[in-house]
């Protein structure tokens, strides 16, 4: 998702918080992606939270991920999973160096816990990692991959 490198078919970026309600922002390239997180920023700093993005691809093609959630607003850790038919996966580090918290994070509906149970990914990392995912439908090499239990 570089300037010259933009995915075949784009990506819709929702979050929001009760305070704050639904906002929504085209993502097209790594530029755009990096002014989305920086809005989602801001957003978490105004209503004292943590926010989930969701990232839907706006035409689901073969091998790119139907949907990307990953978590905005804390400053040293977050998480990103990877939804596609019916199946979740959480990213993971290789190297085990996750850190593992519970995290109390904000959407419109309400506010949410992520548990202890499951790793997450430094928030340094998700901007990479979900560009990665947005291009060739794969991670980093650092990065593996864990099936989520669905509700």
């Amino acid at each position: 998702m570089t300037r010259s490198d933009t995915a075949p078919s784009g990506f819709l970026a929702r979050w929001g918080t009760e305070q704050t309600g639904t906002a929504r922002m085209s993502v097209r390239n790594s530029e755009q992606l990096r002014r989305l997180v920086e809005s989602v920023e801001l957003d978490a700093s105004f209503a004292g939270a943590l926010c989930e993005v969701d990232l839907l691809a706006e035409r689901p093609t073969s091998g790119l991920p139907l949907m990307v959630q990953f978590l905005v607003g804390h400053p040293t850790v977050s998480y990103v999973i990877v939804h596609d038919d019916g199946v979740a996966h959480i990213a993971r580090l290789k190297d085990d160096d996750a850190v593992e918290v519970t995290l109390r994070y904000e959407r419109t509906s309400g506010v949410r816990t992520f548990g202890p149970e499951t790793s997450t990914v430094p928030a340094a990392l998700v901007v990479e990692i979900v560009q990665a995912l947005c291009r060739t439908g794969k991670g980093p090499d650092y990065v593996r991959w864990e099936e989520l239990p669905m509700d």
